[in-house]
């Protein structure tokens, strides 16, 4: 990495904490000086050295933006290791460490809600037993009711808007397996789309799933026939789309919808830039709140890829959560890691009523101006080199598996 990039990374780190002032006068006065946690892994080696440099953590966790949301403050608090890095037995234990480091870190600050984003969500288990007995006075979510009621929201409202009635349309959902993608089966076979296919990368879960829903299952992109859409709830390898299956999944004369709610995305801006002509692409499980700010609002929202005024339906749980901590018992009733149809709708009515609702459509933060998935040429052909943009470091959105 060069000294250029690493000035300017640790530039943008030290601005960060130097123009939180709404923070800075809560600590003044010895208020509360977050009120919510979003804490979070990097995405790889590259997301670290662009953030990071050659910076050494001592204690396993630093700063990312504040974000103020009405009268609450929130912090992006990020982990110094990779998801790779989880992925193996010291590195979780190391990611352990941090994350509980950084949860005292937050409790020290006053804060009383806590996101497990990313990857983090499967650090302490299903039931998050050893966070919730360790830090009793803490709310602890991972984030996916609310990302789970915007992705469906949003899916509905993109298959209105181009006319795709569940009688004769076909929909493919990637990350079948995970929450996201079950519960997007669930919201479409509900409204009468009963041309579902299933696409899990867990081999072992996907004939339970054939069984419960009875749609059709894959295993991998290699789908018979053409779809009218694509549900993309993962990011994973080998359910990344890129523009030869958008080429092979779309019907004759139609561009091909794409909803993506993968963080990284599921198809990526440079595979995006080859498709261009033949798919829509909307981002998804966004919520948007006009005065919502993160600190150095125009930069950051360049950064994390986010139109301004928008935020990640999960941060956007976090804080209902925490400003309904003292106002509404139920939000302490229900268990935040698991998610469900009744606690989907619950915290969407609470999120709504606190002014956020859902964006226009958008593509990596920038306005969709498609208002048909018709093409009056059928004469695409995929380029065989596209230079792709440079991507730079985004902190916390859930993906599915």
């Amino acid at each position: 990495m060069s000294f250029f990039s690493s000035f300017l990374s640790s530039s943008y780190r030290n601005a960060l904490g130097l123009f939180e002032f709404k923070a800075h006068w809560r600590a003044f006065t010895l208020r509360r000086r977050y009120d919510a946690v979003f804490i979070s892994n990097l995405r790889d080696k590259r997301d670290r050295r662009i953030t990071l440099g050659n910076k050494k953590i001592p204690s396993g966790h630093f700063a990312g933006p504040g974000i103020y949301f009405k009268h609450l403050i929130g912090k992006i608090r990020l982990l110094d290791v990779t998801t790779q890095d989880i992925l193996t037995a010291s590195g979780r234990n190391r990611a352990q460490e941090a994350f509980i480091r950084a949860v005292e870190w937050a409790e020290q600050q006053g804060t009383r809600v806590i996101l497990l984003a990313a990857i983090t969500k499967r650090l302490f288990g299903e039931f998050g037993y050893e966070l919730k007995t360790r830090f009793p006075g803490m709310l602890f979510t991972i984030g996916d009711n609310g990302t789970a009621w915007t992705l469906t929201q949003e899916v509905l409202n993109a298959l209105k808007h181009f006319s795709l009635p569940p009688e004769r349309t076909r929909i493919a959902v990637l990350g079948a397996t995970g929450i996201l993608g079950e519960m997007v089966i669930q919201t479409l076979l509900r409204e009468g789309y009963f041309e579902v296919i299933g696409v899990g990368n867990h081999r072992g879960r996907l004939p339970q799933l054939a069984r419960r829903y009875e749609i059709e299952i894959h295993d991998s992109l290699d789908i018979p026939g053409k779809v009218d859409a694509v549900v993309a709830c993962t990011h994973h390898p080998r359910l990344r789309l890129n523009a030869q299956h958008i080429q092979k999944l779309r019907r004759p004369f139609r561009k091909l919808l794409v909803i993506d709610v993968a963080e990284p995305a599921n198809l990526s801006p440079r595979e995006y830039r080859k498709a261009r002509p033949a798919v829509v692409r909307q981002d998804a499980g966004n919520l948007f709140y006009p005065g919502l700010r993160f600190v150095l609002n125009p930069l950051t929202t360049r950064i994390i890829h986010l139109h301004p005024g928008v935020i990640f339906g999960c941060f956007a749980e976090a804080f209902t959560l925490a400003h309904y901590f003292d106002k509404d018992i139920r939000v302490h009733q229900y268990d935040w890691f698991q998610v469900n149809e009744k606690q989907m709708q619950y915290i969407g009515l609470l999120m709504q009523s606190l002014g956020f609702f859902i964006p226009s459509p958008l593509c990596f933060g920038k306005p969709v101006n498609e208002f048909t998935l018709t093409l009056e040429k059928d004469n695409f052909v995929i380029p065989s080199t596209t230079r792709a943009p440079l991507m730079l470091s985004d902190w916390g959105k859930v993906s599915g598996n």
